[in-house]
């Protein structure tokens, strides 16, 4: 609500310094034409500057509260950011169940959570001018609202100016996503501008709604798709255009979010365009936006040359878009193609870290199922050790006449590793192993039950464990040219027989690699794969090395 200059001035006298009380006579007693008089004389600046200064930050912010442009994305900035200019954000892959064991051999084991960082840095530094002239200001006073009007001119033009480059700035950030990462698309078969395409267009905001919900990658962009994510009910937001919305059913959007119209527009943010073709609306989460301010505030400056005070409004911040939540975006254009993985399975394998054993040892055993999987992922189908069920059958090697006999010695844990009792067997004896195991198809619903089976024999000689895996580090490396870099390798299982093999390099022209030894050393810029092949059973792993000029 505007104030008389009567008032303005007798506010600027009660809450000014003790100082400026001291000197400025109180315009309830002596008036406001007093009052100025005073300001005005020239060797009375520093009062006049207090009071400007009054004027502008407490009066004229007041004012124009309610008549500067409210920027419709501004709900969603986020706290200022006080010291420093830089944020750094964490998405972790979610952890891996382990096979609970209580003979743990890794306890002291670091385990470090893998995840990405993203940073959001200040990219905005902005100043808005406008200056104010003393013979202006004189001619406010002859006008009983003067004062109030001139205090809307200092903040209005600069207060609209900086919030509606603010949602220009916000709204591009969407435009940025998608060029950058690209939303995951739903497509609708036309714009939304009757009740067929509304219908279309309601239903796929329902589902979403609905599945984002649930721990997915489907929602998240393209670079982040290992992280999974969801949503609450009280982040989810809708960002469309009046258009869209003057085209929609008031109530189907207050049944789909499950409140009254008036809190249903709270979810609804509208917006004059989206600056993405084709674009109808996007679904998101509060959290899409990672704006921070770092610096507001006015300063002003009295030029003595013109007989005028220039004010400066600096706006200063970080405008950035978060990749890591998931984000729906509803388009004309094409829609993206979630890639379905179609698992066959034909049967079920047994296979043990070796074929034969001595009494009291104990043999590491993996079941996998079997059948194919589209498209190929060149990786077995592990069956989790818990999820088959097992059974030892002993056969004599002396048949009938055999004094072997199992006990309860021998068996297999949680873990899928077979036990073997310390007496009671001869040399030559086998072990039948067997597991089975219930697989759900989650296509059809039917259950199948698959079993498999492996054979250990008895003997004297320690049984010989073969590599399984290997693992080379660090995963990725760069090098000069004729820099060098050391790679290692870690062979699987902890216990296996024989762990030695042979270093080599995919492209010797680029970097070269120690066969013994792995060191490897830079001779072109290029990229070279660091490959370690075990001597028993071949297995490999590598890592690749970047080499720079």
């Amino acid at each position: 609500m505007a104030k008389n200059n009567a008032t303005i001035l007798a506010k600027a006298w009660l809450e000014g310094t003790n100082d400026f009380q001291q000197h400025v006579p109180d315009p309830t007693q002596s008036g406001a034409a007093s009052t100025m008089k005073y300001l005005f004389n020239p060797m009375n600046r520093n009062y006049y500057n207090e009071f400007m200064d009054f004027l502008v930050k407490r009066i004229a912010y007041t004012k124009v509260e309610g008549k500067v442009f409210d920027n419709p994305l501004a709900p969603f900035k986020k706290d200022k950011v006080n010291y420093g200019n830089t944020i750094q954000q964490i998405a972790f892959k979610w952890l891996k169940a382990h096979t609970y064991s209580d003979v743990s051999e890794t306890l002291l084991k670091t385990v470090r959570p893998e995840g990405v960082a993203w940073y959001h840095s200040q990219n905005r530094r902005d100043r808005y001018d406008i200056s104010i002239m003393n013979d202006e200001l004189r001619n406010a006073v002859t006008d009983e609202m003067g004062l109030s009007n001139i205090a809307a001119k200092i903040t209005e033009l600069p207060a609209n100016s900086d919030n509606y480059d603010e949602f220009q700035i916000m709204k591009n950030l969407l435009s940025l996503y998608e060029s950058e990462w690209g939303f995951h698309r739903e497509q609708i078969s036309a714009p939304v501008t009757d009740e067929a395409t509304g219908k279309e267009f309601l239903t796929k905001v329902m589902a979403d709604a609905g599945y984002m919900k649930f721990p997915s990658t489907i929602y998240n962009n393209s670079s982040f798709t290992e992280i999974p994510t969801f949503i609450t009910d009280d982040e989810l937001i809708l960002i469309t255009t009046p258009t869209v919305y003057a085209n929609l059913n008031v109530q189907t959007y207050a049944s789909m979010f499950n409140m009254d119209v008036a809190k249903a527009q709270a979810r609804i943010v509208l917006v004059d365009n989206i600056p993405i073709p084709g674009a109808i609306a996007i679904q998101t989460t509060r959290d899409i936006f990672e704006v921070h301010d770092t610096v507001f505030e006015v300063n002003s400056f009295f030029n003595p040359e013109q007989l005028g005070t220039k004010y400066y409004l600096h706006h200063w911040g970080i405008y950035s878009i978060n990749p890591f939540v998931p984000a729906v975006l509803y388009t004309t254009g094409d829609p993206t193609t979630v890639p379905e993985i179609t698992q066959t399975v034909t049967g079920m394998g047994l296979a043990a870290d070796s074929a034969n054993a001595r009494l009291g040892d104990t043999i590491q055993l993996h079941a996998t199922l079997q059948g194919t999987i589209d498209p190929a992922t060149g990786t077995e189908i592990a069956v989790r050790p818990s999820a088959a069920t097992y059974s030892v059958v002993l056969n004599p090697v002396s048949g009938e006449t055999s004094t072997s006999a199992l006990n309860s010695r021998t068996w297999v844990d949680y873990n899928g590793v077979l036990h073997i009792q310390r007496s009671g067997l001869e040399n030559g004896d086998t072990l039948t192993v067997y597991a089975a195991s219930t697989y759900v198809n989650p296509t059809t619903e039917s259950t199948d039950r698959y079993s498999a089976n492996t054979t250990i024999t008895i003997g004297t000689e320690a049984p010989v464990i073969n590599p399984t895996s290997v693992t080379v580090a660090p995963a990725t490396a760069s090098v000069a040219v004729d820099g060098t870099q050391q790679f290692t390798a870690t062979v699987l299982p902890v216990n296996a027989s024989d762990k030695t093999g042979k270093w080599s390099s995919s492209a010797a022209a680029t970097a070269t690699v120690d066969a013994d030894s792995g060191l490897v050393t830079g001779v072109a810029a290029g990229t070279a794969n660091i490959v370690f092949t075990t001597t028993t059973g071949a297995i490999t792993g590598q890592a690749v090395v970047t080499v720079t000029a």
